[in-house]
C-alpha cells in the first residue's frame, strides 16, 4: 500500500496542467521581485514564503489517470516555465539563477526551501 504525503491531491491532466501554470506565473512574479530587489530588500524573505507556498501547491499533486506524482519533466513545463522557454519567462540577467532554483527544487521536491536556495544564489 501506498503512503500519500499530506500535500498530495489527485487531479485529471488539465486540472493538473491548469494549477500549475497558475501558480508558476505568480511564482515567476516573486522571482523576479526578490532578482530585482535583492537578498537584503525588507520583503525578500515574504516574496520568498509566497514563492514557497506557490511551489507546495503543486509539488505533491498527483495525477489521476496514473495515481503518480507530477514527472519533473512536466512540472519544469506546466510550473517553472508555464508551457514557454524560460528565455520568454524570465528576464535574461536572471535566466542562470532562476535555472539554478528550479533545479534544486525538483532534485529534492520534498525538503528543498525557495528561502535557502535564493539566499545562496542571489548576489
Amino acid at each position: 500500500m501506498k503512503i500519500t504525503h499530506l500535500n498530495e491531491m489527485a487531479l485529471n491532466r488539465s486540472d493538473a496542467i491548469d494549477r500549475c501554470c497558475n501558480q508558476g506565473k505568480q511564482f515567476i512574479e516573486h522571482f523576479h521581485k526578490c532578482a530585482h530587489e535583492g537578498v537584503n530588500s525588507n520583503s525578500f524573505q515574504h516574496h520568498c514564503i509566497e514563492m514557497q507556498a506557490f511551489w507546495d501547491n503543486v509539488r505533491f499533486i498527483v495525477l489521476q489517470q496514473n495515481k503518480k506524482q507530477i514527472s519533473s519533466d512536466n512540472l519544469l513545463n506546466w510550473f517553472f516555465l508555464c508551457g514557454s522557454d524560460v528565455e520568454h519567462m524570465i528576464e535574461e540577467p536572471f535566466q542562470d539563477l532562476y535555472e539554478t532554483l528550479y533545479i534544486s527544487l525538483l532534485s529534492d521536491r520534498k525538503n528543498s526551501e525557495v528561502l535557502d536556495i535564493l539566499s545562496v544564489n542571489l548576489e
